[in-house]
């Protein structure tokens, strides 16, 4: 997939669209689209909403499922940490956009972690306590 056809007119350095559809292979990416710089967040707020909409369906599932989850929450975590440590390192050349993208990341993912703790164990106690009387 084209970067070109993801987020508008690449301005790498000579101008031409590569075929690569990962932000390592192009670290200097930047969109000129100024639409482009607003898509993650769109898409980070919808992905929260999402998620907070399907584990409010979910809560009263078994506890086991919602351990499993928080496990799972905290994967894109460590992978964003992790990404910011080599960047910091010299490791990881990421350009302006790029560190957007992952600071979204990061932060999304943050809240998708606690959203899950808080619906998985707060709520469902709530609801348990409730079905109970």
């Amino acid at each position: 997939m084209c970067l070109n056809t993801a987020t508008g007119a690449c301005s790498l350095a000579d101008n031409r669209c590569y075929n690569r559809g990962f932000f390592w292979l192009a670290p200097t990416f930047q969109p000129d689209s100024h639409i482009a710089w607003a898509l993650p967040g769109w898409i980070a707020g919808a992905y929260l909403f999402m998620q907070i909409l399907f584990l409010l369906v979910s809560a009263t599932q078994v506890r086991a499922l919602g351990v499993f989850d928080s496990i799972v929450a905290i994967v894109p975590i460590v992978a964003g940490l992790v990404m910011v440590v080599e960047w910091l390192l010299g490791h990881l050349p990421l350009s302006l956009f790029q560190l957007n993208c992952l600071g979204l990341l990061i932060a999304t993912s943050l809240g998708e972690f606690l959203l899950t703790v808080w619906i998985r164990f707060v709520l469902n106690r709530r609801t348990i306590a409730i079905d109970a009387n």
